[in-house]
């Protein structure tokens, strides 16, 4: 056989699967760009809709305020403040319409302009009217519209703008996913084939060599974690053969150094999605106190020219909200960075019937019965008192909240441990109230979800850090008779120390 019939013999074959793969390749990232910009721009397009429908409940909540506040003073500037404020809530409309996508974004839409019509025809005949009584009575049932059929709708539209963008969210990092699949199985189709393609070369060309062992130098460090050493075999001494393997290897670590930057990429990608998510819960919670607030210092600032001043209501209020604020920046902080547990040998029992005692007077006025029997003998594990008596009061909490009176809640230990098998204790708090959201794509550990009106949303994501730090589970179902039931599980010996790890999305956001 002539070297050049040999050349080609061996070239031909690479040809040929080097325009596959860059057929391959040219489509694949044709289809990831397409990809990329039909996501971001369904997820601007969400993000933009949200924003204008924030925008809008706010404003209507103000308009709220407003006619409020003329029922509590009987001054009917603030009547003219509500109709300015109608102005800018239009313009919101007009927005969130231009952006939506769904039928039932568009029959909430119409819900809202329907509204929009009749607020606005009451606040027409409520500018033709002179006399003060009448003029209470109109905003009564303006204010009556404004609830129903302006901020309920706006309500649901901007849940379910919520829900859209959670969807997309979600789309994006299973995207991202099926990406680095796609890229691994490629780099390995790719390996596999150039092995398979030099062995049969080596058969074909008929000599035998000895098992040759080939390091790798510069991609040794990463082949050995995934294949090992590459080894290859045939029947004669083919002397440029370490040199094209060494390229080989380079070309190898090239591929994995890839892969490994685009794994980062889209890691990165979920840490800010998920940062997106929290600051979306953040705004949330903090507007409102901070709207109140603002208020509350425009409606002083207005009356420094008559020589009135903020009255003992108006610093109570700032102060509320204030402390309000102070809580949501706590919890946050909480759930960014959990205290280290100390742990030492504790009775569970004795902790559990604390939490009983300083709930029992709260219970009490509730008229709600808290049932505990406490277990005859000692619970003892390894955990951290304080941690732990801080989950038990929030699910205890969450109990009562979820309770009416008359009803029930039962605190009990389900069995005893096995020592024998390094188990641990199970304690199970029952209620009788109208238990968990029915909805599957609802996770109450996830961060800012409640379903409390009042409620940040934060105190089960922290107990369930605090149970998987002690190495346990924060379990929760709804009972088949009604109600919801809680299972707290805690082994007897305390977990080893996880090794260091990355700083949670919170704290690498400065929180």
């Amino acid at each position: 056989m002539s070297i050049k019939s040999l050349g080609w013999r061996m070239t031909l074959p690479i040809v040929i699967v080097g325009t596959v793969v860059l057929v391959l390749g040219a489509s694949a990232a044709v289809y990831v760009h397409r990809e990329y910009r039909a996501r971001s721009d369904y997820l601007a397009r969400q993000f933009a809709g949200f924003n204008a429908l924030q925008n809008l409940f706010v404003a209507e909540r103000d308009v709220r305020f407003y006619l409020r506040e003329f029922l509590l003073k009987g001054d009917t500037t603030y009547i003219e403040e509500a109709r300015k404020l109608r102005s800018d809530s239009v313009r919101f409309t007009d927005d969130a319409e231009t952006l939506v996508v769904t039928d039932r974004g568009k029959e909430l839409i119409a819900r809202i302009r329907e509204g929009e019509t009749k607020v606005d025809e009451l606040f027409t005949e409520l500018r033709k009217s002179t006399l003060l009584p009448a003029k209470r009575q109109q905003v009564i049932d303006l204010l009556d519209v404004l609830q129903n059929d302006l901020i309920v709708p706006t309500q649901e539209y901007f849940e379910l703008k919520q829900y859209y963008m959670q969807m997309g969210l979600e789309r994006t990092e299973q995207f991202a996913q099926l990406l680095v699949l796609t890229m691994t199985i490629l780099a390995i189709c790719g390996a596999t084939t150039g092995v398979l393609y030099g062995l049969a070369v080596a058969r074909g060309i008929g000599r035998s060599l000895v098992q040759l062992s080939v390091p790798i130098k510069n991609a040794a460090g990463q082949l050995n974690e995934a294949v090992g050493p590459l080894t290859v075999q045939t029947h004669w001494r083919f002397d440029e053969l370490p040199e094209v393997v060494h390229q080989m290897g380079e070309q190898i670590g090239d591929v994995i150094e890839q892969m490994r930057a685009s794994q980062k990429r889209a890691e990165r990608s979920e840490q800010l999605a998920a940062a997106g998510q929290l600051a979306a819960g953040m705004a949330h919670e903090l507007r409102n106190p901070l709207t109140s607030m603002k208020l509350l210092v425009q409606s002083a600032q207005q009356r420094i020219g008559t020589g009135s001043t903020m009255g003992p209501r108006d610093l109570e209020i700032l102060a509320e909200e204030i402390e309000r604020l102070e809580k949501v920046v706590t919890a946050i902080l909480e759930y960014a960075r959990p205290p280290q547990a100390k742990f030492s040998e504790i009775d569970l029992a004795d902790v559990v019937g604390r939490c009983v005692e300083l709930m029992a007077d709260r219970y009490r006025r509730r008229a709600v019965r808290l049932e505990y029997k406490a277990p005859a003998g000692k619970r003892i594990v390894q955990g951290d008192p304080s941690q732990l008596r801080q989950v038990l009061l929030n699910v205890l909490l969450n109990a009562l909240d979820a309770s009416i009176a008359g009803q029930q809640v039962v605190l009990r230990f389900a069995g005893d441990a096995d020592r024998s098998a390094g188990g641990g204790y199970t304690l199970e708090i029952l209620d009788e109230g109208a238990g968990l959201p029915k909805d599957a794509d609802v996770d109450i550990f996830a961060p800012f979800v409640s379903t409390k009106d009042t409620g940040l949303g934060l105190g089960l994501s922290i107990s369930r850090q605090i149970v998987d730090a002690h190495g346990g589970r924060l379990e929760a179902e709804n009972r088949p008779e009604g109600g919801a039931l809680f299972r707290v599980y805690l082994p007897i010996e305390a977990p080893r120390p996880a090794p260091a790890a990355e700083a949670p999305v919170l704290a690498s956001a400065g929180l």
